[in-house]
């Protein structure tokens, strides 16, 4: 009895590592378009501006041969900070370096903005950097949170 008991029990154990692995490697596959869709429709973004490969080298520092896919957009009035980026990186190392350019990125938005506009200084402090595996998404939004929810539920993170 003790031995069926002990089965049992190391059969549950087994089945929540698998549960919680799942979690930590990230969303198997998004398209990062579909997703930036769903983001538009279910919060107000004002009028972005979307940056191509040379763009995003030259705006970012993301080369683009750490990208599978991204959508990375600015706001259009150049006196906001609004951002948004979304990008599955070729490998996990790549998704590191990318994450470290997106925290840089906030600390030279936070210092240029703090001396113009703290309502925009406000808006680059309450920022959201995830990152989820080969998965990283930077919002710069009055609403980065509501941002951060719709995309961790359409990533299912």
């Amino acid at each position: 009895m003790k031995k069926l008991i002990a089965f049992f029990l190391s059969v549950v154990l087994l089945m929540s590592f698998a549960a919680c692995s799942k979690s930590e490697k990230g969303p198997e596959e998004l398209d990062l378009s579909k997703v930036y869709t769903t983001l538009t429709e279910e919060v107000a973004i004002p009028e972005m501006l979307e940056l191509d490969a040379d763009m995003m080298l030259d705006y970012c520092g993301i080369r683009s041969e750490d990208v599978k896919q991204a959508i990375v957009v600015i706001c259009a009035d150049s006196l906001r900070t609004d951002e948004i980026w979304l990008i599955e990186a070729k490998d996990e190392a790549a998704a590191n370096e990318i994450k470290a350019l997106a925290q840089t990125r906030l600390e030279k938005k936070g210092e240029e903005s703090i001396t113009y506009s703290p309502e925009q200084y406000a808006v680059v402090q309450k920022a959201e950097l995830i990152q989820s595996g080969r998965y990283v998404a930077l919002f710069v939004s009055p609403d980065a949170a509501q941002l951060a929810k719709v995309y961790k539920a359409e990533a299912d993170i």
